[in-house]
């Protein structure tokens, strides 16, 4: 949240949030067209896409005691 509403910031990258309401509505796009850079999926999506060949690395994401769950897999598209 802190990135999308500009509470933290980038000198070298500019962010591009695409406006998604139900995250999983974002998964197929993802994997069948490429279309987004980096996005949060679920685990289930990113395995089908790797055994589907698709250019996708695991990011791990910083995580926290504080947590109330653990943190779900981030992914880049490796072929970018």
């Amino acid at each position: 949240m802190a990135l999308r509403n500009g509470g933290v910031k980038s000198d070298l990258v500019d962010f591009e949030f695409a406006d998604v309401k139900v995250s999983n509505t974002a998964f197929k796009p993802l994997v069948r067209e490429a279309k987004f850079d980096l996005a949060e999926i679920a685990i289930v999506t990113y395995l089908q896409a790797k055994a589907y060949g698709k250019p996708y690395t695991l990011i791990r994401r910083p995580w926290s005691a504080a947590a109330s769950t653990t943190p779900s897999p981030t992914i880049r598209n490796a072929a970018r």
